[in-house]
């Protein structure tokens, strides 16, 4: 049997699941959540080695029980998947400098909508979004966001969210 493993990097947890690639058959799946910080009204961070930790402890889980109840853990290809909008910043060794500012962190949100109301065209809400962290932070630091010491790795989903809203 051959199967297909499917992860989620969701806002509240880590998923994995094996299906059999013959029939759809749900094999096995498990789950690893991992916090959502929300220090002060209007922040949401995660850790991006909380997502790490998660989506493989996840995996492994899912794979010792689909070779506990089928012997195999034969693996033929993944999908991934993931919350969208988010930000990581990250050194040039690529090692984040902080907490992920996600999708739902409402502190850019002044910047956001400046952005959003700019424009000539139609906008592009998840594009403005991820653009408009960056832009927000240069505000909050002095560290130039430009030099080679920063990188932004950004989470963009496509024309619409995984809720199927634009």
């Amino acid at each position: 049997m051959s199967l297909l493993l499917g992860i989620d990097i969701g806002t509240t947890g880590a998923r994995a699941i094996l299906v059999d690639s013959r029939d759809g058959r749900v094999v096995a799946g498990a789950t690893r959540e991992y916090p959502l910080h929300t220090p002060r009204p209007l922040w949401a961070e995660q850790d991006a080695e909380d997502w790490w930790r998660g989506a493989a402890g996840a995996v492994r889980e899912a794979l010792d029980v689909a070779r506990r109840e089928t012997g195999t853990a034969d693996v033929r290809a993944v999908g991934l998947s993931g919350q969208m909008h988010g930000v990581v910043l990250v050194d040039g060794a690529g090692q984040p400098l902080g907490r992920s500012l996600i999708w739902c962190d409402g502190r850019p949100r002044k910047t956001y909508f400046a952005m959003l109301m700019s424009r000539q065209q139609t906008p592009k809400p998840a594009r403005e979004r991820v653009v408009a962290v960056p832009l927000w932070l240069r505000t909050r630091t002095s560290a130039p966001l430009n030099t080679p010491a920063f990188h932004m790795i950004a989470f963009a989903g496509g024309p619409t969210s995984s809720a199927g809203v634009p």
